[in-house]
This record gives structure tokens, sequence and C-alpha cells, in this order.
């Protein structure tokens, strides 16, 4: 993991990190230690959230 906090929008934790492409398989069961605690992760593009704002 080479970043993380609180996503308030999803109101879950949320992370940016760095894996093996072997690791990213359809129907890849990964998982995270976050302070001693194994969570399931799920793999999404960026950004997390599709912007929704307009530009001009």
């Amino acid at each position: 993991v080479t970043s993380g906090g609180f996503g308030p929008s999803i109101n879950r934790p949320i992370a940016i990190a760095r894996l093996k492409k072997s690791y990213i398989e359809k129907n890849s069961k990964l998982f995270a230690l976050v302070r001693d605690k194994k969570i399931a992760v799920e793999i999404v593009s960026l950004p997390f959230v599709k912007q929704n704002y307009y530009r001009g």
C-alpha cells in the first residue's frame, strides 16, 4: 500500500497500492493487513469516485 485513508463518500477505508500483474487476475481474492486485522480488498481503477462537477 502506497497511500491510504478513509473514504467519506463510501464510508469505508480506501488505499492505493502497487501490485504485480499476477495478482490482478479476475476473481482474485486479495487481503490487506490493517492494524493486525486481515480485511478483504477490491481492485478498482482510479478515480475511486467519478467526477460530477462542471469544468468550465
